[in-house]
């Protein structure tokens, strides 16, 4: 008995915890989501099938490649119409650097099936499917089958277009498949290269710069391959696509007359603007730091200032000396910090090779002593790069703002308000306020600027400091204030790239920021309060709860002093942190408001039951016995609810009707079976309002038409004003042809069941998606009633 307790308890301590529930149970449902056999592309519900029904799309589909290894394994062969090229191609690129056995065993078993899946109108399209898939070890497999056994007899080059082979392996810009195919296949590729048309290399060069791998590509196209195209003019889309070249490939090319028509294009404002929206793409490297998921890398960022400052510094002859020299720059840093790299690696190696005579020399524990020595030199050595890599990054953004983009701003249409919000990025990154003043000084940052941009920026940061020199900078009456409808989305979610990154920020840096929001009282204090106390749940402890309390009294304290109304703070901003909800709630109540109905709808839908019975004894949040349990959203808090703590359901389904039903553990049936059992003779039906989502939802139309059948449904339903519309709402879940568009066996199977005469509406067309159906479940056993239901009928016809 005791034993048990401890398990319950154990149990309800995981599942009573949000994150740890939320990340089970979304695990649970990856596990349980199936993309099924249906005639619909990617529809998903519960499909469960028997080992033997499992096909091989339908273990690709839903990622039971374990399943299929197994099956792969014991040397079970799938039928020809069982794999498909798509689900094919996911597997192979699946096993890319992993499991060439199971690969291998695969194509032995099956060769049969996948050739003649390639094998139409007298050509082998099998190479070069195999090439798009990017596995080395598939391609070998297959030139080795098909290429090697018929070698003297020259019959599988023949079927193959050599030509093409490289193309394709090129554009899928693997360079060592590229490497293969031209040292084993395409052997005499001068040929194949000195046959090409123009408009053919123009489309091989074009194809090769849209590639991820596009420099190793084109290097290896010019160095080994020898190409020297007829025609150096590219494709105007991939003019602009020099540009994001290493810069070594670019000057190269440009050298090479390869920039002839990119010059041109430049003069057309067509290319200016890609030029543009390149140059501006780039810059969200500055403006998206702050999380660590910057759209490019530094390495593009780099490549594309170079390359632009010396493209522009030949072709913008008026300004060539002052792009000169910031491309000089730039250069000038690049090697200088390669040389504080090589002097460090140097420094390195000789540290290694003292330590190393040194232990030879020294006895065991002086060996220790010299091994951490040389762990230290390591580890300075790297903080050196780091540092460097730091010391770089910020140089180059440096010149690439107040060197280049100052300067080309209105060449690239970029406005003086982007290149500020750009700045201002800039500086909290790295904390050279310097900046803002001088900028501020020369006028190119002046009062106009927004008070929105200011706060967009230090929110990012939480930067207390930005906003402080700002108003010092201005003297002014500024006031931070931010967009008024992202200021009142507190109730919602926003996208995480608004707000500093509560990982990499400390508590103490996000607390006075929080200070400097609510001391300045601007509309963005609220959304920065819930931002910290919803994702600091375990570094925030009483000492901070302090702090914030002090804040917020402080707050009050200097509204008061200036005579203004104002409304006390929404309990609703701690929903988020159960523990400070609950240490406020408990020592300092007169700080928020506890009435507001979002609080104990937020709880409910948390799942949290300790959080739920905390608002329940304590009245918190317009909890209502009558209304409060319809905002549950799992069939846990739902019975909880209303089988310990004595809720019941209302009529208002709305939300509950649109929930996944896995996910919620089936409520909707649940909460209407609740209000049945609730009946009285003065009320024999229950009357509810669902959601329009019944019309997406087969099972749940099917249920509410059953209780209107039983006559336990009222039709005064809030979406339908009459009982004809309800009605109409019914009369396709005994539509055969409906039905089958579903592609649901059990259903088309029910439905046979009970009126075997509907097979005599089935439309011709819907027979041809039952063959589909069919194809992709021929192991389900629905199917094979389905089928056997078919021919009895026909027979009877």
């Amino acid at each position: 008995m005791e034993c048990s307790y401890k398990i319950y308890s154990l149990y309800k301590s995981v599942f009573n915890n949000l994150f740890l529930f939320k990340k089970i149970f979304k695990i649970v449902r990856g596990i349980n989501r199936q993309i099924a056999n249906s005639n619909i592309k990617n529809k998903s519900f519960t499909q469960r099938l028997r080992y033997n029904e499992a096909t091989f799309c339908w273990m690709i589909n839903n990622n039971f490649f374990e399943l299929l290894y197994d099956k792969i394994k014991i040397g079970i062969e799938f039928d020809e119409t069982e794999i498909q090229e798509n689900e094919l191609k996911l597997f192979i690129q699946h096993l890319i650097n992993n499991n060439n056995n199971i690969l291998n065993q695969f194509y032995q078993k099956n060769k049969n099936q996948i050739k003649s899946l390639f094998s139409k109108n007298g050509e082998n399209k099998l190479l070069s499917f195999s090439i798009t898939t990017n596995n080395l070890e598939f391609i070998k497999i297959i030139h080795q089958d098909i290429i090697k056994e018929d070698e003297d007899k020259d019959e599988g080059r023949k079927s193959i277009d050599l030509s093409t082979l490289l193309d394709l392996a090129l554009k899928c810009s693997n360079l060592d498949i590229v490497k293969f195919i031209k040292n084993e296949i395409v052997r005499n590729h001068y040929d194949y290269l000195n046959n090409k048309s123009i408009q053919q290399e123009l489309e091989l060069i074009s194809d090769v710069l849209e590639s991820p791998n596009r420099n190793e590509i084109l290097n290896y196209l010019l160095d080994e391959l020898k190409f020297s195209p007829k025609s150096k003019k590219l494709n105007d889309k991939n003019n602009y696509k020099l540009i994001l070249l290493e810069f070594n490939l670019f000057q190269r090319l440009y050298d090479m007359g390869w920039a002839e028509s990119l010059v041109d294009k430049f003069k057309q404002s067509s290319f200016t603007n890609k030029f543009s929206s390149m140059t501006i793409n780039c810059s969200q490297f500055i403006a998206y730091n702050h999380h660590q998921n910057q759209p490019i890398s530094f390495i593009t960022f780099l490549n594309h200032l170079q390359n632009g400052l010396y493209f522009l510094s030949h072709i913008k002859k008026s300004d060539s000396i002052h792009y000169t020299e910031t491309f000089k720059k730039v250069n000038n840093l690049i090697k200088t910090y390669s040389h504080s790299n090589n002097n460090n690696n140097n420094n390195n190696n000789n540290n290694n090779n003292n330590n190393n005579n040194n232990n030879n020399n020294n006895n065991n524990n002086n060996n220790n002593n010299n091994n951490n020595n040389n762990n230290n030199n390591n580890n300075n050595n790297n903080n050196n790069n780091n540092n460097n890599n730091f010391i770089l990054e910020k140089e180059i953004k440096r010149i690439f703002l107040f060197d280049f983009l100052k300067k080309v701003k209105d060449m690239i249409l970029l406005t003086n308000e982007d290149w500020v919000i750009l700045v201002l990025n800039f500086i909290c990154q790295y904390g050279d306020y310097y900046y803002l003043k001088d900028e501020i000084n020369n006028k190119w940052i002046d009062i106009d600027v927004k008070c929105s941009m200011v706060i967009g920026v230090a929110m990012k940061y939480a930067d207390s400091q930005l906003i402080n020199s700002i108003r010092v900078l201005f003297k002014e009456n500024y006031h931070f204030d931010y967009n008024k409808e992202l200021a009142m989305s507190h109730m919602i979610k926003l996208p995480i790239d608004h707000f500093f990154n509560p990982k990499t920020t400390s508590i103490i840096k996000q607390l006075d920021f929080l200070e400097v929001l609510f001391k300045n009282n601007t509309n963005i204090k609220e959304i920065i309060l819930k931002h910290i106390v919803n994702n600091t749940v375990d570094q925030l402890n009483s000492n901070w709860f302090k702090k914030i309390s002090e804040i917020v009294k402080s707050y009050y304290a200097n509204l008061n002093f200036k005579s203004i109304q104002f409304e006390i703070l929404n309990g609703v901003l701690l929903v988020g942190n159960e523990t400070m909800f609950k240490y406020f709630y408990n020592n300092y109540k007169h700080l928020f408001a506890w009435h507001h109905e979002s609080i104990s709808k937020l709880i409910i839908k948390s799942n949290n039951l300790n959080f739920i019975e905390y608002i329940h004894t304590n009245n918190i949040g317009g909890i209502n016995k009558q209304t409060s349990i319809n905002h549950s959203e799992t069939i846990q808090v739902a019975k909880f609810m209303y089988e310990i703590l004595g809720y019941r359901f209302c009529g208002l389904l709305n939300n509950i009707s649109g929930l996944n039903e896995w996910e919620s553990g089936y409520l909707f049936y649940y909460a209407i079976q609740q209000l049945i059992n609730s009946l009285e003779d003065s009320k024999p039906k229950i009357e509810i309002s669902i959601g329009l989502d019944i019309y997406r939802n087969f099972k749940q139309r099917k249920y509410i038409y059953n209780l209107h059948k039983s006559g336990l449904l009222k039709y005064t339903l809030l979406e339908f004003q009459s009982e004809s519309k309800l009605l109409n709402l019914f009369n396709a879940i005994n539509d055969i042809n409906y039905v089958f568009s579903i592609g649901n066996c059990k259903y088309i199977k029910d439905l046979i069941k009970c009126q075997p005469q509907s097979l005599s509406n089935l439309l011709f067309s819907y027979k041809e998606s039952f063959s589909n159906l069919q194809s992709k479940n021929k192991r389900n056993k629905s199917i094979t009633f389905i089928n056997d239901q078919i021919i009895l009928f026909n027979k009877a016809q």
